[in-house]
């Protein structure tokens, strides 16, 4: 999203029936297409919110990763 990142997000999240959706503030220095690092929110069907630091893509998948793992363990 790169309007009202969050107010979107939010209306895809209820939309589709997702438990989580991750946004992606790609209009930000070093974040989004064509860098290697990412900033995003990660959002969730119960209201929690979790806004993780720029870091290397790579270590961004990571993060995800373990908090899927996480929830479904």
């Amino acid at each position: 999203e790169t309007q009202e990142g969050e107010a979107n997000a939010l209306d895809k999240l209820r939309e589709k029936h997702l438990d989580w959706i991750v946004l992606n503030h790609a209009n930000e220095e070093g974040s989004g297409f064509g860098t290697t690092t990412n900033r995003v929110t990660l959002l969730s069907r119960d209201g929690a919110k979790e806004e993780l630091p720029q870091m290397p893509k790579t270590e961004l998948a990571r993060a995800l990763f373990d908090r899927v793992v996480g929830v479904t363990a």
